[in-house]
């Protein structure tokens, strides 16, 4: 499960790297999938910010 801050710090990098997907998983190590990383940016765009609860990999 990744906290909040790792998921935010993921979704932070993601758009500084300009949506290179890759290349912030591979930099991170985390997480294992585009998808889990995308829907982390979708609900960061949509509500401004995560959940605080943790999320499953």
């Amino acid at each position: 499960m990744y906290p909040y801050e790792a998921r935010k710090k993921a979704v932070e990098l993601l758009i500084k790297y300009g949506m290179a997907y890759k290349r912030t998983m591979r930099e991170l190590g985390y997480p294992k999938d585009r998808g889990t990383l995308n829907s982390w940016y979708k609900e960061y765009s949509s509500e401004g910010d995560l959940r605080r609860e943790r999320s499953e990999p």
